[in-house]
């Protein structure tokens, strides 16, 4: 915990150096509840710019190739992350997202499960989250990060209301159920939030 606070006060540090970082919607986050946090995915700086604008220790599953180098990888796991395989049903990563979550911990979590990479346009959403959060309990906070990654750049990340997935605990919803509310539900929220002006229901790269 030591190390996280002390690693996130200097991600802080440079990225007030780097971007113009603000932050809407601070209230919108959870005090006495666990959560998924869900947002669009532009760049490789979205996972330390939501942990530093969240303040608190966050989860994220990472791609597994990040943690082939051992020393790196260690780096990474003390940090709250862990190894998925993209392209695949991961059982282990599930497993370990599940124990996360029922700790009452914390968890990132990229939807589109890559960056997109066209301006203005989002990816269709997977429905991992909403599976997690329903299984668990815990709730969904919806987050739209609109940025300019460039020196000084400006920097917005806007959190929205948390959503309630209590309701649904240990209710068994089929995986159409499950994609229909990621599609009609998070994803619109989560485009809202980016200003994302073009919302792409396709799964294209």
């Amino acid at each position: 915990m030591g190390l996280y606070k002390f690693a996130l006060g200097l991600c802080s540090i440079v990225l007030r150096i780097m971007f113009n970082v603000k932050v809407v919607g601070k209230e919108n986050i959870p005090k006495d509840k666990n959560f998924i946090l869900v947002s669009n995915h532009i760049s490789n700086f979205d996972p330390i710019v939501l942990g530093v604008a969240v303040k608190e220790p966050l989860a994220f599953m990472a791609k597994e190739e990040l943690f082939k180098n051992k020393l790196f990888g260690g780096f990474l796991k003390r940090f709250g992350a862990f190894p998925v395989s993209r392209g695949s049903g991961d059982l282990g990563a599930i497993k370990t997202a599940l124990r996360i979550l029922k700790d009452g911990k914390n968890m990132v979590m990229f939807p589109e499960g890559t960056r997109s990479k066209t301006k203005g346009m989002m990816k269709k959403g997977k429905s991992g989250a909403v599976m997690l959060a329903s299984k668990v309990g815990c709730g969904l906070l919806p987050a739209g990060i609109s940025a300019d990654y460039k020196f000084r750049g400006k920097v917005t990340v806007t959190f929205g209301e948390y959503i309630d997935f209590s309701e649904y605990k240990d209710k068994k919803l089929s995986a159409e159920e499950l994609q229909s509310m990621t599609d009609e539900i998070l994803m619109p929220q989560i485009a809202s939030l980016a200003g994302v002006k073009v919302y792409a229901n396709n799964n294209s790269r």
